[in-house]
């Protein structure tokens, strides 16, 4: 559990003298050393084979590790009289000031940072964590929830790319390929003088035990012409990159030559993505009809007010091409912050209810439920309430984007694993998802997501999605595809449908 807690994944010895002759075989060359995270210390004893005289300190938080990396650090040899281990946290150290080096010259980072996210580690009650910021300045509701989740090794990066800018030398640290990607992206945000970025592919099922993507991520520093790209080797040994992820239009993509042959596609959407509903309480919100009754996660046969209880898709239901309604969720707001009071004589049913499960709510541990009203849920609004709507896992590749309907008389809803786009009209709803599903989209959907990415699918990427141009370049009779009859369209300008006049346009 602990190693599970801290991100605690140790360098095995093998791997990290493997890493160090690399770095040589690079042509790097360090008078001093670095490892912000050093645990037993293997990157130290790997650095001290190959370079004895150097200027070594490692930082370690844990106090059994530091007494191992101590031991290996201090034999009897006056070799090693330059190496210190610093029993701290790294999140407590100003790296520009608290650091005591004994020499100059070039500086070589090394390590392996801890493979856990910030929101997993609170959850887990670690506290191997950086002081709570919103570092990556997030507003509104994306610095409360998961757009603001961050991985442990990123901030670590940034902490170190931040601190090193001015100094001579390169940065190499283990790191999953997502969070490289996302060190890429502060990089470029932030005009980091880096020489672009290269990671080279290690086993992480071997090594660590672990079913991730991962390598040794190297950054050189660079005080001229920075270069943002970053270029994935298959292994130490590849001698050409096999793929190469770039900036586009402000994101991080996978392909841009296919983008260069589809920028329509990219820009802004003039109808707003919405993730679904967030509720952090499963098994006491979402229900399931059995035999006529509406039953809970635990069990139970809930008898409360049926107005309160919509139908749900989840994103497992979204990857069918005809997904059918067999869930349900209660919503006890129409939007965010709405007083919850008014259900003690509303819904008097759905208030018992509630209030003999108050436990489940209580443990909710994000903290964008403290000091709102009981029960309350994220991701409501009118827009949850539109009756015609383009729904889309965030999960799964390729993506799928469903047309939804009303079901029974009342709007379908989607919980916060998937988005939905509100439309006006069944006319507007039946060509956005055609549009959306066109094997344009899908080509180009295709360059800017990333299979390894826990959401390959973003609101970021669905945001950036110019259903306008998107339309007008596709066939009308592409788009009017429908298991319904759509009469009195076929003069329509159907591009109009998501321009910012939509509202003036006679729609069905």
């Amino acid at each position: 559990m602990r190693r599970k807690i801290l991100g605690d994944f140790q360098t095995p010895l093998p791997l990290a003298e493997q890493i160090v002759a690399f770095l040589q075989q690079q042509g790097l060359s360090w008078t001093r050393l670095l490892e912000p995270t050093c645990g037993k210390g293997n990157f130290i004893r790997a650095a001290l084979h190959q370079q004895p005289q150097a200027d070594i300190i490692g930082i370690e938080t844990q106090a059994e590790y530091v007494q191992q990396a101590r031991a290996l650090a201090f034999p009897a040899t006056a070799a090693s009289s330059a190496v210190r281990i610093y029993h701290e946290s790294i999140f407590s150290l100003n790296l520009q000031q608290d650091l005591q080096w004994q020499s100059d010259g070039p500086l070589l980072v090394v390590g392996n940072p801890p493979w856990v996210t910030n929101a997993e580690q609170g959850a887990l009650e670690g506290g191997n964590l950086p002081e709570k910021s919103n570092f990556k300045n997030f507003t509104g509701m994306d610095a409360l929830t998961g757009k603001s989740n961050f991985d442990i090794a990123e901030y670590i990066w940034i902490q170190l790319l931040e601190s090193f800018a001015q100094i001579p030398g390169a940065i190499a640290l283990l790191t999953k390929l997502s969070t490289a990607r996302s060190v890429l992206k502060h990089c470029y945000d932030h005009h980091l003088p880096v020489n672009g970025l290269h990671l080279y592919k290690i086993d992480a099922q071997r090594w660590f035990n672990v079913a991730v993507e991962a390598g040794l991520l190297l950054v050189h520093r660079c005080a001229d012409h920075p270069d943002y790209q970053l270029q994935v080797y298959s292994s130490f040994e590849a001698s050409a990159p096999e793929a190469t992820v770039t900036i586009y239009q402000d994101m991080v993509v996978a392909d841009q030559k296919t983008l260069d042959h589809i920028e329509f596609i990219g820009g802004k959407s003039s109808l707003q993505w919405r993730q679904g509903v967030k509720h952090d309480a499963a098994s006491v919100m979402e229900l399931r009809r059995v035999d006529g009754a509406w039953h809970n996660k635990l069990g139970e046969v809930v008898n409360v007010e049926d107005e309160f209880i919509f139908p749900l898709f989840k994103s497992s239901d979204l990857r069918k091409r005809r997904p059918e309604i067999q869930k349900g969720l209660i919503l006890t707001q129409r939007f965010i912050g709405q007083d919850t009071a008014h259900l003690r004589q509303t819904a008097p049913r759905l208030w018992r209810y509630l209030d003999a499960h108050r436990p489940y709510f209580d443990a909710r541990k994000s903290s964008i439920y403290r000091g709102k009203p009981s029960f309350t849920l994220f991701g409501v609004g009118d827009y949850t309430f539109s009756p015609y709507k383009v729904m889309v896992s965030g999960f799964y590749r390729p993506p799928y984007f469903v047309l939804v309907e009303p079901h029974d008389g009342k709007p379908v809803v989607c919980d916060d694993t998937c988005y939905l786009l509100p439309c006006d009209s069944l006319l507007q709803a039946t060509v956005a998802s055609n549009a959306l599903n066109h094997f344009v989209t899908m080509r180009y959907l295709d360059a800017v997501m990333f299979k390894d990415a826990k959401r390959p699918l973003t609101k970021t990427i669905l945001d950036r999605i110019n259903l306008a141009e998107l339309v007008r370049q596709i066939p009308p009779h592409e788009l009017l595809q429908s298991n319904q009859p759509l009469p009195g369209i076929a003069d329509q300008n159907l591009s109009a449908l998501f321009s910012p006049q939509v509202e003036q346009l006679p729609l069905l």
